[in-house]
């Protein structure tokens, strides 16, 4: 038996420490108030705006700011500037370009500042690649390490002077590393990610300890990539936040999850519309529609600047004001970082009771135990991670989580007083058990427990859609996917939602999916080439409407080998309605053959019928008992667990992907476990 595993973390799990063990006092006030911020109801998102490079920021300001202030009456609450880009700045310029920061930190706001170096091999900007060793970086006998060193402190002393103005700074060095544009990016050292991880420690040492600078809040800044993104990760002890550049008209953060997983704050560190877009026609409000939907516990966006012909501030696309005056939305002068030094915070700590094991889609019942020495409990909330699960604003505070996911759970929980005061819980991590199914699904995130990663979208022209988890769709307990269609364009091809599969020769294989849609209409479900001529293999089409169903399983062999094939739907032809789409599954069919010999196990208690079974509705029936409430778990005869559930009546529905097979039927009721073979054709 696989034995549950609780481990207590001696942290706050939203209480991060900052990398720095030196860091200063006002450093860690202000970490940790950007930490828990996105745990409120409402002003949870830090708006912000960078402003040009280096010592350029000085008349960037008054445009960007000042006039985004005259059009909206709010300043963002961070300013951000790049160090340098195309141009190397001077100590003096690099002054100059302070100037403004400190200002802006002084009227309340927060500051972030990333760099770009110049190569230091060819002397030339930060897109030259070539010559380039990031091995030499870290060897004080190379030419080019005194050189680097050289490079750091005209840097440091930036920071320094920001230091002793008191001007505490989100600082992203070496953005979008797992790209290939820059010269400290993959394709220096595309074999191995050490060279890179090196030089961001040797910088966080050489900052820390040997510059003194206290003040810094390290930031890693990530873009999409074929790697997984903790290949790239340096570690925690030297990353204070994860952020994301997302330049995409519909805001959609396809590494959401994966950023989540590497255990920091997140953020979207650059943000504005497709390059194709940038004419001023962007609807600002698209960001934080996007972090509301599909990235909630994003801390802050950042748009990126306006450059030539190139339109992505804040103030030069639509819907300024309505961004700004968001209630999710934290503008300069809401910022308040300092504490409260005459409350005392309150007190919370988290208990559960579990058996032995504990198994995905089963309930855990969550408690608080929380008090406050100088007030009173407002109310306190319960958390998996960042994911708010829900609150309780009476003692004593309960939550049930019910369809508990597969994986870790990182359950902690938040407690406020009536002075606004909070404390956290200590995380307590529980490993939960996934079922094992008696197929292998092809797809690598078909239920979109990932989020959208391995999943793509594409629109020509003419058409307009997002694409969102939601956990609230009906279709499962757990994530689907909601594609929200204004427009939809004239054919059916035209909205495509798509995921890469490896497909073999003369293998039969079965496929379905969950699916319903706010209007009726058609999905177009195709496998196919993945790159032109876009050959398709195999397509259904099937019409669904509010209600939601199963599709499938259907049966195709494929004809050729094929290692970058496509799953795709198209959804376009209809206007101004959602479609979800959930469970999507792909699999060789009978990979698990019926098994040789059957163990009677019938038990004259249960009834069930039909049996053997032809499609998925199963009816029980008892000879002196009722069944409503009782706990149902199918195995196959190997004890895998396909099916849980509890009844509500005398009907249960199988998964749609459950294949024929002979399975065991076990209803848990009073304390007695009755048990029933049956056969599904």
């Amino acid at each position: 038996m696989l034995i549950f595993v609780s481990i207590i973390v001696p942290i706050n799990s939203f209480s991060f420490e900052l990398s720095n063990k030196n860091a200063s006092e006002t450093a860690r006030q202000v970490y940790h108030y950007l930490t828990t911020r996105n745990s409120f109801e409402q002003k949870r998102v830090f708006s912000g705006q960078n402003c040009y490079h280096g010592n350029e920021i000085v008349k960037g300001y008054p445009e960007l700011f000042d006039g985004l202030y005259a059009k909206t009456g709010e300043y963002p609450a961070f300013i951000g500037v790049d160090y340098e880009y195309v141009k190397r700045f001077s100590s003096l310029e690099l002054s100059q370009t302070n100037a403004p920061l400190i200002k802006h930190w002084r009227n309340g706001g927060l500051v972030t500042i990333n760099w770009a170096p110049f190569n230091p091999w060819t002397n030339s900007n930060c897109r030259d690649l070539n010559k380039v060793n990031l091995n030499e970086l870290t060897d004080p006998s190379t030419t080019v390490y005194k050189k680097w060193h050289t490079e750091l402190d005209r840097i440091a002393n930036g920071l320094a002077e920001l230091r002793d103005s008191g001007v505490i700074v989100v600082w992203r060095p070496l953005q979008e590393m797992n790209g290939n544009w820059f010269w400290w990016g993959i394709s220096a050292h595309p074999e191995s990610n050490e060279p890179f991880n090196r030089v961001w420690r040797d910088m966080f040492a050489y900052f820390s300890n040997e510059k003194g600078l206290d003040n810094l809040i390290w930031e890693l800044s990530l873009v999409e990539s074929q790697k997984e993104l903790d290949y790239y990760f340096p570690g925690n002890d030297v990353v204070d936040i994860v952020g994301s550049s997302v330049y995409k008209t519909t805001f959609l953060n396809s590494n959401y999850e994966s950023m989540l997983a590497l255990g920091e704050p997140i953020a979207a560190c650059e943000t504005g519309p497709d390059h194709c877009c940038m004419d001023g026609t962007w609807d600002n409000m698209t960001v934080i529609n996007g972090i509301r939907n599909q990235s909630p516990n994003t801390m802050y966006f950042l748009h990126w600047h306006n450059w030539v012909d190139h339109w992505v501030a804040i103030l030069s696309n639509q819907n300024a004001k309505n961004l700004m005056q968001d209630p999710w939305v934290i503008n300069r002068s809401n910022v308040n970082w300092k504490k409260d030094e005459s409350n005392q915070s309150p007190t919370v700590d988290l208990t559960f009771h579990i058996a032995d094991s504990v198994m995905q889609g089963e309930t855990l019942a969550l408690n608080a135990n929380a008090s406050d020495p100088d007030g009173n409990i407002v109310k306190v909330q319960f958390f998996n991670g960042y994911n708010k699960l829900g609150e309780d604003t009476i003692s004593p505070y309960e939550f049930q989580y019910e369809n508990i996911p597969g994986g870790k759970l990182y359950l902690n929980t938040r407690a406020i007083d009536d002075k606004g005061a909070v404390s956290f819980s200590e995380f307590k991590i529980v490993d939960v058990q996934i079922p094992e199914l008696p197929y292998t699904n092809l797809l690598l995130n078909g239920e979109f427990d990932k989020g959208l990663n391995f999943w793509g979208s594409w629109g020509p022209d003419g058409t307009s859609f997002t694409t969102h988890t939601d956990n609230n769709s009906t279709l499962s307990g757990k994530n689907s996917l909601r594609v929200e269609i204004s427009n939809g364009g004239k054919d059916d091809w035209m909205c495509q939602i798509m995921c890469g599969i490896g497909l073999k020769s003369n293998i039969e294989y079965e496929i379905g999916f969950k699916a319903k849609s706010t209007k009726m209409g058609n999905i177009r479900f195709q496998l196919r080439q993945a790159y032109s001529p876009y050959s398709g293999y195999w397509e259904k089409i099937v019409s669904v409407n509010e209600v939601s169903k199963n599709f499938g399983p259907f049966t195709f062999k494929n004809k050729i080998d094929d290692k970058n094939g496509q799953v795709i739907f198209f959804l376009g032809g209809r206007t101004e309605s959602t479609v979800w789409l959930d469970s999507i599954v792909v699999y060789e069919k009978n990979i698990l053959g019926p098994p040789n010999s059957v163990a009677d196990v019938e038990n004259a208690q249960i009834i069930l019928t039909p049996n053997p079974l032809t499609g998925n509705l199963i009816t029980i029936g008892t000879r002196d008992f009722d069944v409503a409430g009782a706990e149902i778990v199918i195995t196959d005869l190997a004890g895998r667990r396909v099916f849980k559930d509890k009844l509500k009546n005398n009907l249960i529905e199988l998964p749609f992907y459950t294949k024929p097979g002979i399975y065991l039927f076990h209803l848990t009721t009073n304390n007695r476990v009755y048990t029933q073979k049956f056969i599904k054709l």
